[in-house]
């Protein structure tokens, strides 16, 4: 049974070794019943096909000291001529001042602001704004091996898989997470185990906000309101 990647499944009750009580949105490849563990729910398309995580998101903060970094780095592997073709040739206006005050390198590629000047202040915690007609080149940066590189040490990047509206504009979330996930779910084949990882985490974390991720693409976060147990727990958005 194959359903649309759109047709999520809200999730009132995880069962791993006992009942994990959440309400998390997972990928329709996720088929719940209550009397089902979780290595059951999944199906083997979901297993091979499109990598289940679940991942701390981080504060934006994480992220803010690599972005003049980042910046370089792409322009560097595409150039300024490439990067005006695409329009993404801004420059940052505290850069300019700063250099006709002080008198500052002129070369302007170092004052390109290509990814930074796509992201705008997000309305969670953890989330930047690109608006959704600006995805594609955020992506195209993103994709480029020096950009990865150039990323702060255990600090991973993922879109929401869904667009929302704010507004008169369309935006797709970019989450700031942890790169390693605290639970995947290759470890589904455990649901002791799982359970244990599980509330082990979440005890640790209560008040941060956990993102899950489908196939590099986060589906769903929410934020820790109590350890979950295997005695239920509640995970509110």
């Amino acid at each position: 049974m194959r359903l649309s990647r759109r047709d999520f499944v809200p999730l009132l009750t995880i069962v791993a070794g006992g009942v994990i009580g959440a309400f998390l949105t997972l990928s329709p490849r996720v088929l719940w019943s209550p009397s089902e563990d979780v290595a059951q729910q999944l199906t083997p398309e979901a297993r091979t096909e499109e990598p289940l995580e679940f991942k701390l998101v981080l504060p934006v903060t994480e992220l803010e000291s690599a972005l003049a970094r980042i910046d370089r780095q792409i322009v560097e592997a595409l150039g300024v001529d490439e990067l005006r073709a695409l329009g993404r040739d801004t420059q940052d206006p505290s850069q300019d001042t700063q250099n006709l005050i002080f008198g500052g390198d002129t070369d302007q590629s170092l004052n390109l602001r290509p990814f930074t000047s796509l992201l705008a202040s997000g309305d969670v915690e953890g989330a930047y704004l690109v608006a959704a007609e600006d995805v594609e080149d955020a992506t195209l940066f993103l994709g480029l091996p020096e950009v990865q590189r150039a990323l702060p040490r255990n600090v991973s990047l993922h879109w929401e898989a869904e667009l929302i509206g704010l507004g008169q504009r369309t935006y797709r979330r970019l989450y700031v997470t942890e790169e390693d996930a605290f639970v995947t779910g290759d470890m589904l084949e455990d649901a002791t185990d799982f359970s244990r990882r599980f509330a082990n985490f979440t005890a640790q974390h209560i008040g941060d906000r956990i993102a899950i991720v489908l196939d590099g693409d986060i589906v769903s976060t929410s934020v820790v309101r109590a350890e979950i147990a295997t005695r239920g727990a509640v995970v509110g958005r």
